[in-house]
């Protein structure tokens, strides 16, 4: 059995970058508990388990999700950056994000496992169910926050993407999730990463790939797309 063991991550594992600048915490511990299926749920409390009643919704068509084949299909066509206004005018969806995590997490771990490799291209499935929030309300939300993380978790569940990882993998799969982010919004507009949260986000990207032993790796990535050199 593969260990396993909690992240330290953002608002219910939601970063926000497609919501917002920048996520609120880097450090905030998330509980992992066991669920019926032998899969795991990541919550921020341990009362939001993914059967909680603040995740309950009447009827969101789960029954069955993870054999309908079109429909996972269809949800890499959901739009990033829809609530930031900086961004929203990129053309960006999930299934291009997921697939250049996918790229990022070969080349930055070549001893990836196939866990972190499923997750990578499928971290974000949830949110054609249930969206992202703005990342000003994922700063005053409180329970409503958790709560939407939670049901985020119940949906993914449902699909057959939860992904059981260690906590060594799951700061991989933050680390290519915002590693993403950042290159893209540099890429595309590249005076947005001088502003609203993203030079602290270079500073924490190249602080936890120290941790993860890919700084220089990370560095140069990042030092390439400061001068846009695709050679």
């Amino acid at each position: 059995m593969r260990p396993q063991s909690f992240p330290f991550w953002g608002e219910g594992r939601r970063e926000g970058h497609t919501g917002g600048a920048w996520p609120v915490a880097f450090n905030v511990p998330l509980y992992l508990l066991p669920v019926g299926t032998g899969r795991v749920v990541y919550a921020a409390r341990p009362d939001l388990r993914g059967d909680s009643p603040l995740t309950v919704c009447a009827d969101m068509g789960l029954e069955g999700l993870d054999n309908r084949l079109y429909a996972l299909w269809a949800t890499g066509f959901t739009r990033r950056w829809h609530m930031n206004p900086a961004m929203s005018c990129f053309d960006d969806y999930n299934c291009g994000h997921q697939g250049r995590c996918a790229q990022l997490v070969i080349t930055l771990f070549p001893d990836h496992s196939i866990e972190l490799l499923r997750a990578a291209v499928t971290h974000d499935a949830a949110e054609s169910r249930v969206g992202d929030l703005a990342r000003p309300f994922k700063e005053c939300g409180g329970d409503l926050v958790k709560a939407h993380a939670a049901l985020e978790g119940q949906v993914l569940r449902a699909m057959g993407f939860k992904e059981p990882l260690t906590l060594d993998e799951a700061m991989r799969l933050q680390l290519v999730d915002y590693l993403d982010a950042f290159l893209f919004v540099e890429l595309r507009h590249p005076a947005e990463v001088a502003r609203n949260g993203w030079p602290e986000a270079r500073d924490w990207l190249l602080l936890r790939s120290r941790l993860l032993n890919c700084h220089d790796e990370v560095a140069g990535i990042l030092s390439a797309s400061a001068k846009a050199d695709f050679t």
